[in-house]
C-alpha cells in the first residue's frame, strides 16, 4: 500500500520497514583503568552500519542525521584512595553534553573492591556523520577502573 498524503490515524504493522532507524548497544569487554581517557567499547551490536567506532580516535560515528537518545551506565571499581568518579558524554568537538556523578559514602574495607555506579543521558539533534565519545574521570586522582558491566545505548528516535 502506498500513502501519498498524511497518516493521521491508524496502526503501523510490525512488518513495516523503517529504513532510516538506528540503534546500538556498546559494551565494555574488559576490566581496565580508563580514567581520564575515552572509553574504548569493545563490542557494538545493533546497527553497525550507521553507528560505528573509529578504532584510532575511539569516537562513535553517527552516520544518519536526526535526534538521538544517548545513554551510558558505568560500573566502577574504586581503590581506597578514590571515593568519587564521573562519566561524561562529549560531541566530536569536545563539547560536554552530559555528566553523571557517583561517590561512596562508606568504604567496605581496605582490601576489597568498592563499587560505584554512575550514568547519564543526552537527547539532541546531530547532523550526518557526527561523532560523540564517552569519558570517565576520577575526582581525587585515585584509580577508577571500569567494570565489564559498563554499557551505552544509542538510539535514533527521529531521522532528519
Amino acid at each position: 500500500v502506498s500513502l501519498g498524503g498524511t497518516l493521521s490515524a491508524g496502526t503501523i504493522g510490525s512488518g513495516v520497514d523503517f529504513p532510516q532507524t538506528g540503534y546500538a548497544q556498546l559494551d565494555n569487554v574488559q576490566n581496565a583503568s580508563q580514567t581520564g581517557v575515552k572509553i574504548d567499547f569493545g563490542t557494538i551490536t545493533g546497527d553497525t552500519t550507521n553507528i560505528t567506532k573509529d578504532s584510532s580516535t575511539l569516537n562513535i560515528q553517527l552516520a544518519l542525521a536526526g535526534i538521538y537518545l544517548i545513554q551510558i551506565n558505568c560500573t566502577f571499581t574504586l581503590t581506597t584512595s578514590e571515593r568519587a568518579c564521573r562519566v561524561k558524554i562529549f560531541d566530536g568537538s569536545d563539547t560536554q553534553l552530559a555528566v553523571g556523578l557517583s561517590s561512596l559514602g562508606i568504604e567496605e574495607g581496605t582490601n576489597v573492591s568498592n563499587f560505584a555506579f554512575a550514568g547519564c543521558s543526552y537527547t539532541g539533534s546531530f547532523s550526518a556523520n557526527s561523532e560523540i565519545y564517552f569519558n570517565t574521570q576520577s575526582f581525587d586522582g585515585g584509580n577508577v577502573d571500569l567494570d565489564t558491566g559498563t554499557h551505552a545505548s544509542i538510539c535514533l528516535i527521529k531521522p532528519a
